[in-house]
């Protein structure tokens, strides 16, 4: 063998080691690096969509929050509707029970001042001027949370009186009775 067939071999042996270490060691190196780029835009990607999760997360928190505000605010106004309601039922019941022909009973707005609420009622019936006097009475006295603002009673005698009241009525506090 001559000098130059033995640099070529020389020559062949060194390319063969080079691509055999290419294979055994920077081609899965490469491969390993592929991977972990990969693994990056994933992590990346997923902690994008948790950044997005969590806004949505407090987004709908915060709705939830404002809506639980808005349900104890209709349900403070559906009691207190609701407690008005039986009120009038009850004042009605003692016109009744007093011989008093309601024509009309209409509540006002609510008005808020510190500390409570009051509605006003109006209410119209006919009687005899006895019966509509305890009616008003009796209103009062059965019902201390209905105050009377004005009232008038007229008629002629021997006729049925006519009554036009406005009641009010307090509510204390958030919708509640005391």
């Amino acid at each position: 063998m001559t000098r130059r067939g033995i640099d070529q071999l020389g020559i062949v042996g060194v390319l063969v080691i080079t691509a055999l270490a290419f294979v055994a060691v920077v081609r899965p190196l490469l491969g390993a690096q592929t991977a972990r780029l990969l693994a990056e835009r994933e992590l990346s990607t997923k902690k994008d969509e948790q950044a997005r999760l969590l806004a949505d997360v407090a987004d709908t928190s915060a709705r939830v929050g404002g809506l639980a505000e808005q349900v104890a605010v209709y349900k403070d106004s559906f009691e207190a509707s609701s407690r008005l309601n039986e009120r009038i039922g009850e004042v009605t019941s003692l016109a009744e029970t007093l011989g008093v022909q309601l024509e009309s009973i209409k509540p006002g707005r609510p008005v808020e001042s510190s500390g409570f609420t009051s509605i006003g009622v109006s209410l119209a019936g006919r009687a005899d001027a006895d019966a509509l006097t305890d009616l008003v009475s009796r209103t009062r006295t059965l019902f201390p949370d209905i105050g009377v603002r004005s009232f008038s009673i007229s008629g002629d005698p021997g006729t049925d009186a006519r009554l036009v009241a406005d009641l009010v009525w307090f509510q204390s506090g958030a919708g509640r009775n005391d």
